[in-house]
């Protein structure tokens, strides 16, 4: 492969250069793993010519049918990259996670995004990959769009938009992206003149429409999963509002989490979301509501049974926080309820 002029991203304070895949090479070249490319520039695999799909940097696969003693390290591409793994497992991992793909898994990531594939080693796997350069070279730079490609000028943006505003990169791929880069594969074993170029660009123009659709439905699932979890979180917290007895449970926020069936930050969330107050805090103003409730309807309650029937530890903490809720002592709101003068 002939020496070329690398690409450079420039962010403001360093200089970044793309991955130069000398581990893939090194690998393929010693016969421990199979590739099959088309590329541009540096990257490995078979010569696309000059002026047949602008800006198509590199697609192909590899296979390993082993574990092997290389991963890509932390590397970037000068392109937006999708991948889709089509058998075995591999550890993919940016800066935020690591996620361990399976059969049917795929990722996007945006133009120069830190990432790598193995931890720190590539597992069995058979792995694809496609990369459109769409110019960006320094910070808030616009995509540039190869024309080549059918979306039209709202979709490109819709993609670009949903594509560098996703925390996670990784998404479970359609059946038809995993069909389509499996046609993707048999196009490249074919071999030089074994089908029309046109073939591959209509191939790619499917990655980029299914891959569209995915991140679409992926958004409504995660809105609808939203609406869902938010119903469970509503349920669980009016059942323990409405049963003294759950009511009066020494709950933690951990307990309450997982009697609700969620992790911590997702029930926090939620609840926040439902009663624009943490959990426990939430927790503490149903108790004093149920409390000012008893005081109310049952007078021969002491003020320590309130206490101990709503959940608190003591009547000296109940009455101080009490005060702090309504403004009023729990004797005197119970002597002022009776007269009607609150």
């Amino acid at each position: 492969m002939a020496t070329c002029k690398l690409p450079q991203y420039d962010d403001g304070e360093t200089i970044l250069l793309p991955d130069r895949c000398e581990n893939i090479l090194a690998s393929v070249a010693a016969g421990k793993v199979g590739m099959e490319a088309l590329s541009r520039g540096h990257y490995p695999g078979a010569r696309l010519p000059r002026g047949v799909m602008p800006g198509l940097k590199t697609v192909g696969f590899f296979h390993a049918d082993r574990d092997q003693s290389w991963g890509t390290g932390w590397h970037c591409n000068e392109g937006i990259e999708v991948s889709y793994v089509e058998k075995g497992h591999v550890d993919f991992v940016t800066e935020r996670e690591t996620f361990q793909l399976e059969p049917g898994d795929a990722t996007v990531t945006w133009p120069w995004q830190r990432h790598c594939l193995g931890n720190p080693n590539v597992s069995p796997t058979r792995f694809y990959w496609l990369m459109i350069d769409v110019g960006v070279r320094r910070r808030g730079q616009k995509w540039r769009w190869p024309q080549w490609l059918v979306l039209r000028p709202e979709e490109r943006a819709e993609l670009t938009h949903r594509v560098t505003n996703r925390g996670n990169p990784v998404f479970h791929g359609s059946a038809d992206l995993g069909r389509c880069f499996q046609r993707i594969g048999d196009y490249l074993v074919s071999g030089e003149g074994g089908h029309p170029w046109s073939l591959l660009a209509v191939l790619i123009n499917e990655v980029f429409v299914l891959l569209l659709e995915n991140l679409r439905d992926e958004t409504a699932h995660a809105e609808n999963s939203h609406r869902l979890s938010l119903g469970v979180v509503g349920r669980f917290w009016h059942d323990v509002v409405e049963r003294e007895e759950s009511l009066a449970l020494p709950w933690t926020l951990a307990e309450l989490a997982h009697r609700c069936g969620f992790g911590v930050t997702q029930f926090v969330h939620h609840t926040q979301s439902l009663t624009n107050s943490a959990p426990m805090g939430y927790l503490r103003q149903c108790r004093l509501r149920r409390a000012a409730r008893i005081l109310h309807d049952d007078p021969r309650a002491t003020i320590t049974e309130v206490a101990m029937r709503c959940g608190f530890s003591s009547g000296q903490h109940f009455a101080r926080l009490f005060r702090r809720q309504f403004g009023l002592s729990p004797q005197t709101y119970r002597w002022s309820k009776s007269s009607g003068e609150v």
